[in-house]
Protein backbone atom coordinates (compact mmCIF):
# COMPACT_ATOMS: atom_id res chain seq x y z
CA UNK A 1 0.00 0.00 0.00
CA UNK A 2 1.13 3.53 -0.56
CA UNK A 3 -0.07 7.09 -0.52
CA UNK A 4 0.88 9.76 -3.05
CA UNK A 5 -0.09 13.36 -3.61
CA UNK A 6 -2.72 13.69 -6.34
CA UNK A 7 -0.61 16.47 -7.86
CA UNK A 8 1.99 13.80 -8.78
CA UNK A 9 -0.41 12.57 -11.45
CA UNK A 10 -1.55 15.82 -13.06
CA UNK A 11 0.50 15.64 -16.28
CA UNK A 12 0.20 12.03 -17.50
CA UNK A 13 1.77 11.45 -20.93
CA UNK A 14 0.03 9.43 -23.64
CA UNK A 15 2.56 6.64 -23.08
CA UNK A 16 1.46 6.44 -19.43
CA UNK A 17 3.27 6.95 -16.17
CA UNK A 18 4.96 4.66 -13.66
CA UNK A 19 2.93 5.07 -10.47
CA UNK A 20 5.00 2.66 -8.35
CA UNK A 21 7.41 -0.26 -8.60
CA UNK A 22 5.87 -3.73 -8.43
CA UNK A 23 7.54 -7.09 -7.90
CA UNK A 24 6.78 -9.89 -10.35
CA UNK A 25 3.35 -11.35 -9.68
CA UNK A 26 2.10 -8.20 -7.93
CA UNK A 27 -0.68 -6.00 -9.26
CA UNK A 28 -2.47 -2.80 -8.29
CA UNK A 29 -5.88 -3.88 -6.99
CA UNK A 30 -7.57 -0.53 -6.38
CA UNK A 31 -6.89 3.19 -6.27
CA UNK A 32 -9.01 5.70 -4.35
CA UNK A 33 -8.80 9.44 -3.85
CA UNK A 34 -8.93 10.19 -0.14
CA UNK A 35 -8.86 13.11 2.25
CA UNK A 36 -7.19 13.43 5.66
CA UNK A 37 -10.38 12.45 7.53
CA UNK A 38 -10.87 9.12 5.66
CA UNK A 39 -10.14 5.65 7.02
CA UNK A 40 -8.49 2.75 5.16
CA UNK A 41 -10.01 -0.73 5.32
CA UNK A 42 -7.78 -3.57 4.10
CA UNK A 43 -9.42 -6.97 3.70
CA UNK A 44 -7.86 -10.35 2.89
CA UNK A 45 -9.37 -13.16 0.82
CA UNK A 46 -9.84 -15.03 4.13
CA UNK A 47 -12.09 -12.26 5.50
CA UNK A 48 -9.59 -10.72 7.91
CA UNK A 49 -9.50 -6.93 7.90
CA UNK A 50 -7.85 -3.94 9.51
CA UNK A 51 -9.07 -0.34 9.69
CA UNK A 52 -6.92 2.73 10.35
CA UNK A 53 -6.83 6.46 9.55
CA UNK A 54 -5.39 7.38 6.15
CA UNK A 55 -3.00 9.72 7.97
CA UNK A 56 -1.22 6.62 9.40
CA UNK A 57 0.15 5.98 5.88
CA UNK A 58 3.01 8.31 5.03
CA UNK A 59 2.99 10.24 1.74
CA UNK A 60 5.63 8.88 -0.65
CA UNK A 61 7.90 11.50 -2.21
CA UNK A 62 8.65 9.51 -5.37
CA UNK A 63 6.46 7.58 -7.78
CA UNK A 64 9.47 5.38 -8.52
CA UNK A 65 9.40 3.51 -5.19
CA UNK A 66 7.57 0.55 -3.71
CA UNK A 67 4.73 0.69 -1.23
CA UNK A 68 4.70 -0.68 2.31
CA UNK A 69 3.12 -3.80 3.74
CA UNK A 70 -0.46 -3.02 4.69
CA UNK A 71 -0.89 -6.06 6.93
CA UNK A 72 0.94 -9.26 7.75
CA UNK A 73 -1.12 -12.35 8.46
CA UNK A 74 -0.65 -16.07 8.85
CA UNK A 75 -2.70 -18.86 7.39
CA UNK A 76 -4.99 -20.08 10.19
CA UNK A 77 -4.08 -23.48 11.59
CA UNK A 78 -6.77 -25.99 12.35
Amino acid sequence: MRRNKLSDFVDVRRSGMIAMKLDEGEAIVDVQICVETDDVLLTTAMGQCIRFPVTDVRVFQSRNSMGVRGMRWRTPTR
